[in-house]
């Protein structure tokens, strides 16, 4: 039993999959000064089934207000992001080394349009990852981690 535990352990934390998580929420976000920033919660919200469910039902005229209106989507967020900043930091790591993500001069992620690993996410995922660039995407970095309630990584 406790190996197939590590097993999905292993699963869940792989890096490849979470560097082509990052690409898709990055692909879409609009460009900006320190947006590396926006990885370290962007992960979490993805991976929560809760945030997950919101963001791939959200409707075009949804916000990040109207996202955190729901307690339940950002709850616990603050510690989730600290307790996965290893994780998100393999991920960027192997997105840089494998050429998929860069990082400009200004501390933004700049994305690559097309996947080097051939590894696709369920459209669930693709889903959650456009929405909510979209939803981040007028703010900037410090407006949407106080929307968002994280006070520090």
């Amino acid at each position: 039993m406790s190996t197939r535990i590590l097993a999905l352990t292993t699963l869940y934390n792989n890096h490849h999959l979470l560097c082509e998580l990052l690409r898709l929420f990055h692909h879409d976000l609009t460009e900006k000064p320190n947006g590396i920033l926006l990885s370290y919660v962007a992960v979490p919200l993805i991976l929560s089934t809760n945030s997950r469910h919101s963001l791939m039902h959200a409707k075009s005229t949804s916000c990040l207000r109207t996202f955190c209106n729901k307690r339940e989507n950002i709850y616990g967020l603050n510690e989730v992001a600290t307790l996965n900043k290893r994780r998100i930091n393999l991920a960027i790591q192997y997105g840089l080394n494998n050429g998929t993500l860069a990082i400009a001069s200004n501390l933004a992620i700049v994305s690559s349009s097309h996947n080097r690993d051939g590894i696709t996410l369920t459209r669930d995922f693709e889903k959650a990852c456009k929405s909510l660039s979209r939803f981040l995407t007028p703010h900037d970095v410090v407006t949407a981690y106080r929307m968002l309630g994280v006070m520090s990584l």
